[in-house]
């Protein structure tokens, strides 16, 4: 038996003012879905002979949409487009799909955008840039199309996404639900033994690549995302060579300085595997592999472990754990269970380069039923609908605010939740947390 659509006073309000051309902003858990749904389902009433897009960024996303309108959709199956069999767009009805795929078919035309009636974009921040494949698709559409987001960043790139998106109308929604969020901001102090081989390992590099640090002029504890960034290779290559310093100077300076990153802010573990990924780094790491053996603890897995020692009875809580890196993901699973965590109480969660599409699936079944300790990547930050998480917590501050909205709205949608962030004091990570937090 099918759902009967009911909006709640807010989305209903908000589902008034939207027009041909909207962009709808409402915070994680206020039903923005629910809104474009009955939007669809307007549209399906008065032309039965419709044929309507709604896009989400992932493949997971598309799934969700499809189980919640196959929920409440009368008379009409949605299609779920994910790549494995190409549709044909000829029946009327609802399609799912993600715009990557979108722009494939649109390149072996097998989809004509002139046949479509309606156009849903789910987390349209992804349109802040004109080659996304949402701004794509919106200059060979000109017809009517609703965008959802909670989080369009910038006024900047607001004005960014109405632009890309040919939108013309900005419609506001209030939440219906006003559920607490606390948000705990966890300075912790790096071991001081950790440090010091840090400082001997940077030392060393930066006497290696002396000639290379004078031509760019590179502060001693530049990060190496940043330095990626503000000297890409095409640009500082011509001024490497007038210093006689080869570009493989450089790409193994940089793994250096990832070599110092993972072992600073991830975990031993990740540290290891990026270590046997790149043997031209063997000659500093016998000695550090002996230090870091003998004095190395990693006290963010201490702190999270503690977090979980809290966690309520029962199998409708849990707690999730935002890792930026995979491997230190599965070092702490494996913390977990040699600590005496079950190993069935644990769902590690990861996008397809890691984890196949079938057992993603079945990670996302055990979300859905309950599991207590959600590990994952960012994979899980957008859209995510989990019931029963009450902590989320950040492994590693982020600085993109458009990403923190996304993952403190995994928390606090039917009941109160927590947000614990947690970052080592006097290091790079305490800077992004007084700027974003």
């Amino acid at each position: 038996m099918k759902k009967i659509l009911t909006l709640f006073s807010a989305q209903e309000s908000a589902y008034e003012k939207i027009k041909e051309r909207t962009l709808l902003i409402a915070k994680t858990g206020s039903g923005k879905t629910i809104i474009a749904l009955k939007k669809c389902t307007e549209i399906m009433a008065s032309n039965p002979q419709a044929k309507i897009l709604l896009f989400a960024p992932t493949n997971i996303l598309v799934d969700q949409h499809s189980d919640t309108f196959k929920e409440y959709l009368e008379n009409v199956y949605p299609v779920k487009a994910t790549g494995t069999v190409d549709p044909t767009f000829e029946n009327p009805g609802v399609y799912i799909i993600t715009a990557a795929y979108t722009v494939v078919l649109l390149r072996k035309r097998l989809l004509d955008l002139r046949c479509i009636s309606y156009i849903v974009y789910d987390q349209a921040h992804k349109a802040i840039s004109q080659r996304a494949p949402y701004s794509l698709i919106s200059k060979l559409y000109p017809g009517s199309a609703l965008a959802l987001t909670a989080s369009p960043g910038s006024n900047n790139n607001l004005k960014t996404i109405l632009r890309n998106l040919n939108l013309s109308t900005i419609v506001t929604a209030q939440t219906p639900f006003t559920h607490q969020k606390e948000l705990n901001l966890v300075p912790l102090n790096q071991d001081p033994k950790v440090l010091k081989i840090v400082q001997m390992i940077r030392e060393k590099v930066y006497n290696k690549f002396v000639l290379l640090i004078k031509a760019l002029e590179i502060p001693m504890n530049m990060s190496p995302s940043y330095l990626i960034n503000r000297y890409p290779l095409s640009s500082v290559s011509l001024k490497l060579r007038s210093h006689r310093v080869t570009n493989r100077e450089y790409y193994i300076f940089l793994k250096y300085l990832f070599y110092i990153h993972y072992l600073l802010f991830q975990d031993i573990f990740t540290f290891s595997v990026y270590y046997e990924k790149n043997k031209e780094l063997a000659p500093l790491s016998r000695t550090v592999f002996y230090l870091l053996q003998k004095y190395y603890k990693n006290k963010k897995f201490e702190n999270i472990h503690n977090i979980l020692k809290n966690l309520k009875e029962g199998a409708d809580t849990s707690v999730l754990v935002f890792f930026e890196n995979w491997d230190t993901c599965n070092s702490f699973r494996t913390h977990l269970v040699q600590g005496g965590q079950k190993e069935e109480d644990i769902a590690l969660l990861a996008g397809k380069s890691k984890l196949k599409t079938k057992q993603r699936d079945l990670v996302l079944e055990q979300i859905r039923n309950g599991i207590k300790i959600i590990l994952s990547t960012s994979v899980i930050e957008e859209g995510i609908n989990i019931k029963s998480v009450d902590h989320v917590v950040f492994f590693k501050p982020i600085s993109s605010k458009i990403r923190i909205i996304q993952r403190e709205g995994r928390t606090a949608r039917y009941r109160s939740g927590q947000i614990s962030v947690l970052y080592y004091k006097n290091t790079s990570e305490q800077s992004i947390v007084a700027k974003s937090y």
